[in-house]
């Protein structure tokens, strides 16, 4: 096995188009210095799930995506990207990459894993399309023992003393929030109908949250996912405070995940409000994929497939063409991605007229046959 961690910074000084404003202001006609910059945002950590072995490409489409969303003035530039006269912040990107051979990844545990540490806006970090998952990182570790005692007291000591947990915890409140406003959910059941960003950071009221664990785990160990989850259950708890935290494996709060394979651990929270659960499996996406007949799943992922186009960086009015397009989840895709991705003309064919005689797919809130 091969495992290290390796950097890489989106925004380069010597890359030709680089997620970091550097633009000079004009020269100041008045006698004064010029006002120095503004400071730069703190970084978010994030960690990201992306399809095993396609990290690199994972890295090239995320940055891409975060330059075009700049570039679209939603973000960054003068003054939001319109032209105004103040110098926005710079932004930046760093990502570490947990690398891993090919016969080494076993299944749903074996996800690509990508650290991102950036101060690129939250909304735009959870509206990337190719992840197979997007969650605030807590901690991680490389010696988990396989041996049932030692293995998991290992474990609790790992969730426990994760030495990113109060950064984590905002970010989650953080996003909770975003993702609150965003679908227009009543705040009613916040108890004292605070925003979670303004619980998780008092300082004199204890934070009372309902939680669930969650562990995805693959590899040869002497105790299984269910034996993991109380103890990973505890650690959480008696860090975030044992008397404020209750276990609800249905209507929770809070989702702690430990990504297990042989080893390796990663630990993060789940930064959306769609309390599907990530189980034993990775979590369906939010948007459905395309379905075959009376409900069977398309095997290909939508994130998968926008991850595919992406790398195949088509231009307007180009022809994108799957000849082996099963229920055609990759010209489906193409068809339907927004902006930046350009419009294109998607095609999909296949020896199957099963698989392409019967299609449905959503579009927006539309079952389409």
């Amino acid at each position: 096995m091969c495992m290290e961690m390796r950097e890489q910074v989106l925004a380069d000084e010597n890359a030709s188009t680089p997620l970091q404003q550097q633009d000079e202001p004009p020269p100041s006609s008045a006698s004064s210095p010029p006002p120095p910059p503004p400071a730069s945002p703190p970084l978010d950590t994030y960690l990201l799930l992306c399809v095993g072995g396609l990290e690199e490409d994972t890295i090239a489409a995320t940055q891409a995506f975060f330059r075009a969303r700049q570039g679209s003035g939603e973000w960054g530039g003068r003054e939001g990207g319109r032209g105004g006269d103040a110098v926005a912040p710079p932004w930046t990107a760093h990502f570490c990459v947990f690398e891993i051979d090919d016969e080494d990844r076993l299944g749903n545990a074996g996800c690509g894993k990508l650290i991102l540490d950036t101060n690129v806006p939250l909304e735009v970090v959870l509206a990337l399309p190719f992840l197979l998952g997007v969650l605030a990182y807590v901690g991680e570790d490389h010696a988990l023992p396989p041996e049932r005692e030692v293995g998991l007291a290992h474990l609790y000591a790992v969730t426990h003393d994760a030495s990113n947990w109060d950064a984590a915890m905002d970010l989650w409140a953080r996003a909770r929030d975003y993702c609150t406003a965003a679908t227009a959910a009543a705040t009613a059941d916040r108890p004292g109908g605070l925003a979670w960003t303004e619980r998780v950071r008092s300082t004199t009221k204890p934070l009372s949250l309902k939680f669930r664990a969650s562990v995805l785990r693959d590899g040869a160990h002497a105790y299984k996912g269910m034996d993991m989850l109380p103890v990973l259950g505890d650690g959480t708890s008696i860090r975030l405070g044992e008397k404020h935290l209750k276990v609800d494996l249905k209507n929770y709060d809070l989702e702690v995940v430990a990504i297990v394979l042989q080893q390796h651990v990663h630990l993060g929270l789940v930064l959306d409000n769609r309390k599907i659960g990530f189980s034993s499996n990775l979590p369906p996406e939010r948007v459905p994929p395309i379905l075959f007949r009376e409900g069977v799943t398309a095997c290909l992922r939508p994130s998968t497939a926008r991850l595919f186009l992406a790398m195949c960086q088509p231009r307007v009015g180009e022809v994108v063409a799957d000849f082996m397009a099963g229920v055609g989840t990759i010209p489906f895709v193409a068809a339907a991605m927004p902006p930046p991705f350009p419009q294109v003309l998607a095609l999909g064919g296949d020896e199957s007229e099963e698989a392409t005689e019967f299609y449905v797919f959503k579009e927006g809130d539309v079952w389409v046959h």
